[in-house]
């Protein structure tokens, strides 16, 4: 939760920048949209992205490293004792070639 409130206070930094008037990659973003800059959008657009990300992975690295159910199930443990094995995965060319009974002897 903490990383995703981090995201939206990176987003918002482009309307604090807008409305008092700070230079910054926000402002920056915005006027090259009104310019039809594609290439400058693109790249500020992926600044961005690149926080985000970097923001969600640090806040979910700090969380595994706090919590410590979070880390014994990284081990293969499981919070309520009983360790169960993954259901079966079926090749989905299986599923959709089951014989299919249409009721003819």
């Amino acid at each position: 939760m903490l990383g995703i409130n981090i995201a939206y206070l990176i987003g918002g930094t482009v309307v604090i920048e807008r409305v008092f008037a700070l230079n910054g990659l926000g402002n920056l973003m915005l006027d090259a949209i009104d310019n039809r800059d594609f290439p400058v959008v693109q790249g500020v657009t992926l600044i961005y992205a690149l926080r985000v990300i970097i923001v969600i992975l640090l806040s979910d690295l700090a969380t595994a490293r706090i919590d410590p159910r979070i880390r014994s199930s990284e081990r293969g443990g499981d919070i309520g004792g009983k360790s169960r094995a993954p259901p079966p995965v079926r090749p989905p060319w299986i599923v959709l070639c089951r014989p299919v009974n249409i009721g003819l002897r």
